[in-house]
């Protein structure tokens, strides 16, 4: 029923505009000035996989000339698309562009909007997904009573305490569909809050711009980021030093519990001689300069910036040696797992993502939370990790977590920030980078996410589940979410091999985009397998994803089968899930078809190929497709040709077939030359008696041809064909 085949999503097409209602009370705040100031989030991308050729010397005017074929609005009323980032995977070019309104003043960024599309390297369309918006409703008049960046900035300084530090900008927020105003967007760097206003100075919308390990109450508060320098490294070297870790943390090595077992719990942070006993001995590079050797490499540096402030002396010896007691050790344990699943990442091709410097403190701040961010005042990643309960940066699966997070934004920056299940995809993700690392090391209670940190009042999550979409979706609770998704990629994971796996899901990121759901992200995973495995692995993937809700329509378009030319065959689909009246059913290609909106219709095929079926939910506009392949033969007599003759010209003439060459084998040489009706040699080639030889007309125009054939180098033949179509 589901065939392994690389053209079985050619055809799939997915127009998702449907509005869901969970709301994320973590990152995203509902203002009490305005009952919409979470909308903009709640919407759905609208998106299309396709396969359109924008030929391999495209440019970037022809990628902005295709979205705005596809979507006409995105260039009228004053819009138009700007390029913000190009990134480069193994799959192709990913360009993202923001959505803008050009008035007679300054052009408004429109808050929140992304247009994603992906094209291979042989520039054909894969993807094109945004969440941008319709500006007609829009006019000059909006501008009246407008306020910008001066008066904004110096009027908020105070309230935010941001000084300085605030990034504002002008911009056009939609509260609603077709309502909007002109608004300034503050960003406040110190804190990591971003902010909406309208003229008046009221507050529309507050995001936090960080990603968690898990959820947690937190307090607007203001923090401090010391500015660090880049070091000077004329007399630096790379030099391998030794290092005790939890590998992949005390409960996972020991095959232990947390809590019951004598030892094995956190104790105030406080040292036990079975989690000493957990302690194994790895090497890692690091950078020695000025005879300190420093946790740090061109990929991983190790900062302390947040209360409270280490005090160690420096490193000084190649044998870095602690237990979880000292203070050094977590900064040791998280540079090593970093180090070593970047290797991991450099061996599977990704040496590219995240090819930057990511600034690490291990011991940022007393929460039981670690969190991810981009730096923008820096331009750099930044991990920090908690100290409540157990220290975040001892449990790996918490510092692989984080570090996907920062992943997920390099591979398409600021794509993961947009609408609640685009929220709980990233968290997915982090949990799956963290699994597949830790369970690489160690099978023991795998599917337990932070087995180590997660206990208590923060229990971890589950992997291993039976949740599925939509009915496991949890209003406002992304984490939860997150475990349909995690929990089908380690089933992925699983079925076709690690390495496999990590590769698809990795290079799934740079598709991603804001405002997709958890189906659109499950679609993304089957064009990486098709890009990256070519069908080998479709059924298993496809198989997982359907069970758990992500592909909701078990649709079939029948067996592969041969037939002969003339011959009627019969396709059709096996027990829909969808009914008749809610969706709209189609083949093609129609031409020979009899009844290309029908379940079974009856075909007549001129020629071998793929036939797709459609069938699209009108309630959501959900397009699923799958394809049969007929092979056909032309079952023409078995006797031995008595003369020479040519077949099948009338399906050649209208370009629904090809033409088919009897030759006796009274003939052993036959020299085959096709010319058009100037004289131009198309085709050269030397063929044998008693055969049949086939010539394909594809990449023949309309026109007239003449098939010349020099019979045992003394007779010649000429046939004359037309072609219509």
């Amino acid at each position: 029923m589901l065939y392994p085949s690389p053209f079985r999503i050619l055809m799939l097409f997915i127009t998702l505009n449907f509005m869901l209602t969970p709301a994320h009370a973590q990152v995203l705040k509902q203002a009490s000035t305005s009952p919409y100031s979470c909308f903009l989030n709640e919407r759905n991308a609208k998106v299309n996989f396709e396969k359109a050729n924008l030929g391999v010397d495209y440019s970037l005017a022809d990628v902005l000339e295709h979205a705005y074929a596809h979507y006409p609005y995105l260039e009228e009323d004053g819009s138009s698309l700007v390029l913000v980032h190009e990134k480069e995977s193994l799959t192709g070019k990913h360009f993202t562009f923001e959505q803008q309104w050009q008035t007679s003043a300054d052009p408004y960024l429109v808050y929140g909007t992304q247009l994603k599309i992906h094209v291979d390297f042989e520039g054909k369309v894969w993807s094109l997904i945004h969440n941008c918006f319709d500006l007609s409703v829009l006019d000059e008049r909006m501008l009246a009573g407008g306020s910008r960046d001066t008066y904004f900035k110096s009027r908020l300084a105070d309230q935010l305490r941001a000084g300085d530090v605030a990034d504002v900008a002008p911009v056009v927020y939609f509260e609603a569909e077709d309502k909007a105003v002109l608004g300034i967007q503050v960003t406040d760097l110190r804190a990591d809050y971003s902010y909406v206003f309208n003229p008046d100075g009221e507050i529309l919308f507050e995001k936090d711009r960080r990603t968690y390990a898990h959820a947690h109450a937190h307090t607007h508060t203001h923090g401090h980021d010391h500015k660090h320098a880049h070091h000077s490294r004329e007399t630096a070297s790379t030099e391998v030093v030794n290092v005790r870790v939890f590998y992949p943390d005390p409960i996972t090595s020991a095959g232990v519990t947390y809590g019951q077992t004598i030892g094995y719990t956190d104790n105030n942070d406080t040292a036990s001689p079975a989690l000493n006993a957990e302690l194994f001995d790895m090497q890692v590079e690091v950078t020695f300069e000025d005879g300190e050797y420093k946790l740090e490499s061109d990929r991983v540096r190790i900062l302390n910036e947040e209360s409270p402030t280490p005090t160690h002396p420096p490193y000084t010896s190649t044998d870095l040696f602690y237990d979880r007691s000292d203070e050094e050790f977590e900064e040791v344990n998280a540079y090593f797992h970093l180090m070593n699943y970047r290797q991991q990442l450099d061996d599977l091709g990704y040496s590219d993502l995240m090819d930057e410097q990511i600034w690490v403190d291990p011991r940022g701040g007393t929460d039981d939370n670690s969190f991810h961010r981009f730096d923008s005042a820096a331009g750099k990643h930044r991990l920090k990790f908690g100290i409540g309960g157990v220290d975040d940066a001892e449990d790996a699966d918490v510092v692989i977590h984080e570090y996907g997070h920062a992943l997920s934004y390099d591979a398409c920056p600021n794509c993961n920030n947009g609408g609640t299940q685009r929220l709980a995809l990233d968290e997915g993700l982090g949990d799956y980078f963290a699994c597949s690392y830790s369970r690489r090391i160690n099978e023991y209670y795998w599917d337990k996410m932070f087995g180590w940190d997660g206990h208590g009042v923060w229990p971890g999550r589950n992997i291993i589940n039976n949740k599925s979409f939509p009915n496991d979706v949890e209003e406002g609770d992304i984490y939860d979410t997150s475990e349909i998704i995690s929990a089908a990629m380690m089933e992925i994971w699983e079925a076709i091999g690690a390495d496999n796996a990590d590769q698809l899901i990795l290079s799934s990121l740079y598709d991603y985009a804001q405002n997709i759901d958890l189906t659109v992200a499950a679609q993304i995973l089957l064009i990486k397998e098709e890009q990256l495995f070519a069908g080998e692995f479709y059924d298993p993937i496809y198989a997982i994803l359907l069970s758990r809700g992500l592909l909701p329509y078990d649709i079939d378009a029948g067996q592969n089968r041969t037939v002969c030319l003339d011959d009627t065959t019969q396709l059709g689909i096996a027990g829909p899930v969808v009914s008749l009246e809610s969706a709209e059913i189609s083949w093609s290609p129609s031409i020979s078809v009899v009844d290309p909106e029908a379940l079974n219709p009856f075909v007549v095929p001129d020629e071998s190929g793929y036939y797709y079926l459609s069938v699209t939910d009108n309630a959501t506009q959900l397009t699923y497709t799958d394809s049969v392949y007929v092979t056909v033969d032309y079952c023409f007599d078995t006797e031995t040709p008595s003369e020479i003759k040519l077949l099948n010209s009338d399906r050649f003439r209208q370009g629904r077939g090809n033409l088919v060459l009897e030759i006796p084998d009274t003939y052993t040489s036959v020299q085959l030359r096709c010319y058009d009706l100037f004289g131009h040699l198309l085709l050269e080639t030397d063929i044998t008696g008693n055969t049949r030889h086939e010539i394909y007309g594809d990449h023949l125009s309309a026109g007239m041809y003449f098939i010349q054939l020099m019979l045992n180098d003394s007779e010649e033949q000429v046939f004359k064909v037309e072609r219509v179509r």
